[in-house]
């Protein structure tokens, strides 16, 4: 099976889906994975395919959102900074994520990756929303 691994976030966010692809691999389905460029190097000495989507980020980026989130006690203020920081790079990700998911069987995305959900949808590709907690 053709399987299109698409992530966003933080090391945390992409290393369980870097585990789930390598599993998937073992098992002999054809993977390709993509996130922000600045996973690629991690994620392709794995042997992964590996398509970068959406804009650049930067460390400076990741650690600027990151204190805003935690300058915030509220969980929905929080996810609202998040889902805010994100969403003009989704939009960038979009005619990558089209192309990408029209030759795959199916999408396996984290859920604040809408754009993969979209996309999916768009293409009427099955997909499925893995919840890392």
């Amino acid at each position: 099976m053709r399987v299109l691994v698409a992530t966003t976030g933080s090391d945390g966010d992409i290393r369980p889906f870097v585990a789930l692809a390598k599993g998937m691999m073992a098992r002999g389905h054809e993977i390709t994975f993509a996130a922000a460029d600045r996973y690629q190097a991690g994620v392709e000495k794995h042997n992964i395919r590996y398509e970068v989507i959406g804009p650049p980020v930067t460390d400076e980026e990741l650690s600027d959102i990151f204190s805003k989130v935690l300058r915030s006690s509220n969980p929905l203020n929080q996810l609202a900074i998040v889902l805010n920081s994100i969403a003009d790079a989704q939009r960038q990700s979009m005619p990558r994520l089209l192309e990408l998911v029209g030759s795959a069987d199916v999408v396996v995305y984290q859920p604040l990756l809408i754009a993969a959900a979209a996309a999916a949808r768009a293409k009427k590709v099955n997909h499925v929303s893995v919840q890392l907690a």
